[in-house]
């Protein structure tokens, strides 16, 4: 309707390739509030992707923005040992960080040490990739 090219993909994303599995006692454990695990469990299922593997399995040469509202998975990509190649790509990035999964400072200098400069809008921290001219 909008022009827009969007292709939907029933996966999850995480540091690497892995089966995940639901969590529901994230929170108060209502539907809204789901966190996931690679801890086996007999729950609902599904496979995640590492991000760098979406990117290069999609050909994606630029990212306009990467919105991340993932539950307090984001400290899973964003850890210390993750590959952030993607962040080279990525021209701007809306985070929503959820304290109770770890420290947002952490987050927000691996984003700063990319290149990304950051405000607050309500629950998001959203970045601009400084190292591309135009966004």
């Amino acid at each position: 309707m909008n022009s827009i090219e969007a292709k939907i993909f029933q996966r999850g994303l995480w540091n690497k390739n892995v089966r995940l599995y639901l969590d529901r006692s994230f929170r108060d454990g209502k539907e809204w509030s789901y966190a996931v695990t690679e801890k086996f469990d007999e729950t609902e299922h599904f496979d995640a992707i590492e991000l760098n593997g979406f990117v290069k399995e999609n050909s994606i040469k630029t990212i306009d923005l990467l919105k991340i509202d993932i539950e307090g998975s984001e400290f899973k990509i964003f850890s210390k040992d993750s590959d952030l190649a993607f962040l080279s790509i990525t021209k701007s990035i809306a985070i929503e960080i959820h304290s109770e999964s770890g420290e947002i400072i952490e987050i927000i200098n691996l984003l700063k040490d990319n290149g990304f400069e950051l405000r607050v809008s309500g629950e998001y921290y959203i970045g601009i990739n400084k190292n591309f001219n135009t966004i």
